[in-house]
């Protein structure tokens, strides 16, 4: 059975005002915080993170106004869960992009390629991995082991280039590794690095900054 509700006016999760029309159908995802996590992420892609609301996404998946909060208590609790997932998700594009490098390939390079290309592809989520749209910062604490693991292939590709890089040499060199990534993704994606590239995907003059960069690494 379908059912029309007509919502009186209140107050969103931002605190506008609204008054809608909502067609509750019945649900059928097996899983509802992964469906509400999906039609975060098209709201985030689309919209940005001033975009995404639990009434926004529980519309969107077809389920009552409060079911989302069955899983995130605030609109802050589900754009951290879109960061971590953003992570996750980076980790396991470097990974592949470890395991498809061709022979001879310099494998630093093809993971900062296929980090600015992860980050170029969707914007609104790479900004949001790193606060930006949250409101309090301090939340990204949750992520924080996410994010550490998806720094994993790096680190695996620093200690094959020199079996003796002591702790603190390795970690310098993964920070000034990942630095110089963000900043170029940065840079393309606020369109102050002028990029022919399609999204998702890295120009000549890209690929050739990180290969310079990865050259001169050590």
């Amino acid at each position: 059975m379908i059912i029309v509700n007509i919502t009186p006016t209140a107050l969103d999760d931002d605190g506008s005002q609204y008054q809608e029309v909502v067609i509750n159908k019945p649900y059928h995802h097996g899983d509802l915080r992964a469906a509400l996590l999906a039609a975060a992420a098209d709201l985030l892609d689309r919209e940005g993170a001033e975009g995404v609301s639990l009434r926004a996404v529980a519309r969107a998946v077809g389920v009552s106004q409060t079911a989302p909060y069955n899983h995130f208590d605030s609109k802050e609790a589900l754009l951290v869960a879109l960061a971590a997932e953003g992570f996750s998700a980076l980790r396991r594009s470097q990974q592949q992009a470890l395991a498809t490098l061709a022979a001879g390939s310099n494998a630093l390079e093809a993971l900062g390629s296929n980090y600015v290309s992860f980050a170029t592809e969707k914007p609104q989520r790479y900004r949001l991995m790193f606060g930006l749209g949250l409101k309090d910062r301090s939340m990204l604490a949750a992520v924080a082991k996410v994010k550490r693991a998806s720094f994993e292939p790096l680190h695996t590709v620093l200690r094959a280039r020199s079996v003796n890089l002591d702790p603190a040499t390795l970690d310098a060199e993964a920070v000034a590794a990942w630095a110089f990534v963000h900043g170029l993704a940065s840079l393309v994606i606020d369109g102050s690095l002028r990029d022919d590239a399609a999204a998702g995907a890295t120009s000549l003059r890209v690929r050739r900054a990180i290969a310079t960069f990865a050259q001169n690494l050590g």
